[in-house]
């Protein structure tokens, strides 16, 4: 194993603090512009840490949720690693993709891929973004990712942390995980977290992603129960693997091994070769992906069938003061409810 060169990494740290405090001076001053994006309400569910803190299912579940209550919705996503993340543009009218994952990025094309009847636009620029949108007549805009974007007005932040997030003695990047020190979380209207990082911590609402069905190649759902027990070999390029491979086992599965990718990586034809195989030497039945995995685009493993794992949020505690916040911010008739 290779040694990290800590002072190398410290001294970045400290460096990276200073522009992030640096920053921070200059919105409160009013010298960095906060932008308002009228007619349209605008959420952002973002984190302090880099990645791997639920941000995207839930912002994918509370579009959803808006959406079906007949308030007209949009999810604004950066489209990290496609084209349109320079560029921006429409991954979806709410009736499937218009873009593939090459344009849209993994996340976008995901949301476009689960989310009907909810506009989905990608692109770095977020006031562009919610401005498209609302000239759209959509009228709630949710921000994937979007806590640290202060170009853009929020009408309500949630932010989604864990415990050692909140610690002052938690180091930023690169030394540690936050891309801002725990201070920032006064920022935000309400914070929450997934169950499994809280034990019996409690912020203002706890939520957890509960395997559903797993999806194939086409996106066709196929059943847990059609597979449960079988033996399956994990396949991952995201922020967290620890956590996927601990809901496959939740979900009843007996994991033979993982291949854990870094974040957002695009599986080049050898590594899906490499993983055939190795899933073929550990007597795998069939090899599991997440759903953001997927989206990227697969050729065949040459080895057992592959499957993604589709899983949904389940909110835990804290749902009515969730809906609560919502239903104040889009200032809609119809107010919302998630029990």
């Amino acid at each position: 194993m290779i040694s990290r060169p800590l002072p190398l990494f410290a001294g970045a740290s400290l460096a990276y603090g200073a522009a992030v405090r640096l920053r921070e001076a200059a919105f409160a001053s009013g010298f960095l512009p906060v932008r308002r994006a009228s007619g349209i309400c605008v959420v952002s569910v973002g984190n302090l840490r880099a990645g791997g803190s639920g941000k995207t299912p839930l912002a994918m579940f509370l579009a959803g949720a808006i959406a079906r209550a007949g308030v007209p919705t949009a999810l604004v996503t950066r489209g990290y690693r496609g084209s349109m993340e320079r560029t921006g543009g429409v991954v979806s009218r709410g009736s499937g993709p218009l873009a593939g994952p090459e344009q849209a990025g993994d996340e976008a094309f995901l949301a476009a891929v689960r989310l009907p009847g909810v506009t989905v636009l990608a692109g770095g620029n977020r006031f562009a973004s919610a401005v498209r949108a609302a000239s759209q007549g959509l009228k709630v805009a949710i921000l994937d990712d979007g806590f640290q974007h202060r170009h853009l007005h929020r009408d309500l932040d949630i932010l989604l942390a864990c415990p050692q997030d909140l610690d002052p003695a938690t180091r930023l990047l690169p030394l540690g995980p936050l891309r801002e020190p725990s201070s920032a979380a006064s920022r935000a209207h309400l914070v929450g977290g997934l169950t499994e990082d809280w034990g019996q911590g409690d912020p203002g609402f706890l939520f957890s992603l509960v395997p559903e069905c797993l999806v194939d190649f086409g996106w066709k759902p196929h059943p847990l129960d059609a597979e449960r027990g079988a033996r399956a070999f994990l396949l991952s390029g995201i922020a967290r693997p620890s956590r996927f491979a601990r809901t496959v086992r939740d979900a009843g599965f007996d994991v033979a091994g993982h291949a854990a990718f870094p974040d957002h990586h695009r599986f080049t034809a050898s590594d899906l070769t490499r993983v055939g195989r190795e899933a073929r030497d550990l007597c795998a039945s069939l090899v599991l992906t997440t759903e953001k995995d997927l989206a990227r685009g697969f050729l065949h493993t040459g080895g057992p069938p592959l499957f993604a794992m589709r899983v949904s949020v389940r909110l835990a505690r804290g749902s009515d003061r969730l809906a609560s916040l919502l239903t104040r911010a889009i200032g809609d008739n119809s107010p919302l409810s998630f029990s």
